[in-house]
């Protein structure tokens, strides 16, 4: 029997944990952006409804004019802003459009909290950005 393993190949280019999307020519992102998917293209997240569009955080950037793909994490722990609040460890968190910080979720979630503030009030917290894990954008049918 021959061993179907050695037909497996490692792409040395591909990483868990990172995607690369196409950008618009007019479309600014810079690196550590959170990013939505919208008609086939990367684009700044700027509504917290757009949290099933979500892709992640721009690990590239791309300038004005430019139409190369650009990186983006789609999981990973990240220190990001908050809204000035207390936070527990696992809290969904969810983009707050007005401020462009997250803040705890009721709905939307596109993170969780990878910290305890242990009752203390922060306005950065470690994240934790887990775009398969949330459903949304890459539905499990089953």
């Amino acid at each position: 029997m021959a061993n179907t393993l050695a037909k497996l190949r490692l792409l040395g280019d591909e990483k868990i944990g990172r995607i690369a999307v196409p950008i618009a020519s007019a479309t600014v992102i810079p690196a550590g952006m959170f990013v939505s998917y919208e008609s086939g293209l990367a684009v700044p997240l700027d509504l917290q409804a757009e949290d099933v569009t979500f892709l992640g955080v721009a690990e590239g950037q791309s300038k004005n004019g430019e139409t190369d793909l650009i990186s983006v994490i789609t999981q990973g722990v990240f220190e990001v802003p908050v809204t000035s609040a207390a936070y527990a460890i696992g809290a969904g968190l969810h983009f707050n459009a007005s401020t462009g910080a997250l803040e705890a979720a009721t709905a939307n979630t596109i993170a969780w909290a990878w910290e305890d503030t242990k009752g203390v009030s922060v306005t950065t917290l470690k994240v934790l950005v887990d775009v398969l894990a949330l459903n949304k954008l890459f539905p499990v049918l089953a």
